[in-house]
Order: structure tokens, then C-alpha cells, then sequence
């Protein structure tokens, strides 16, 4: 079926298949989520520049319920914490 040129502000063309993605095979978070399983202290403060707390909880939330790591998350403030469950 060819597609049909008409005065549209927009243009279709068909494509065979998609485009490889670009997505980073390193996650920041999971190095994050890493140091705070390794480290030895049980409440840790986390502050990234250019992050907001509300953005860092999705993110952090998702990646430990998918991990079933024993931490939870937690906003105080506009300020993200990482707490240890045991």
C-alpha cells in the first residue's frame, strides 16, 4: 500500500524495522543501590546534582521492589534517604 502525498502538516513513512535503542547497559542508581548494601551504616543520606528527591524515589523504589533488596525509601524534606530493613 503506497502512501498517499497530500498537503498534511505532517509526513508518514513506513520503515522495515525499528532502530537499535540507546540505552546505557550501567544504571547510576544500581551503583547506588549497590554502595548502600555495602556499606556498613544503616540510615544514608543520598544527594546527586541535577536530581530531585521525588524523581530519585521512583526510580530507587522500582529498582529495589525489582531487586527485592530489604531497604526502603524515604523523603524528608525535599531530601532522599535510603534506610536498611532487617
Amino acid at each position: 500500500m503506497a502512501i498517499v502525498e497530500t498537503n498534511k502538516p505532517y509526513k508518514l513513512t513506513p520503515i522495515r524495522e525499528l532502530p537499535p535503542t540507546k540505552r546505557t547497559k550501567h544504571s547510576m542508581y544500581d551503583d547506588i543501590l549497590n554502595d548502600v548494601v555495602a556499606s556498613p551504616e544503616r540510615l544514608l543520606k543520598i544527594e546527586v546534582p541535577g536530581k530531585t528527591a521525588k524523581s530519585m524515589y521512583a526510580s530507587f523504589k522500582s529498582r529495589i521492589k525489582k531487586r527485592g533488596l530489604f531497604l526502603k525509601v524515604r523523603v524528608r524534606a525535599n531530601v532522599l534517604y535510603l534506610e536498611k530493613i532487617y
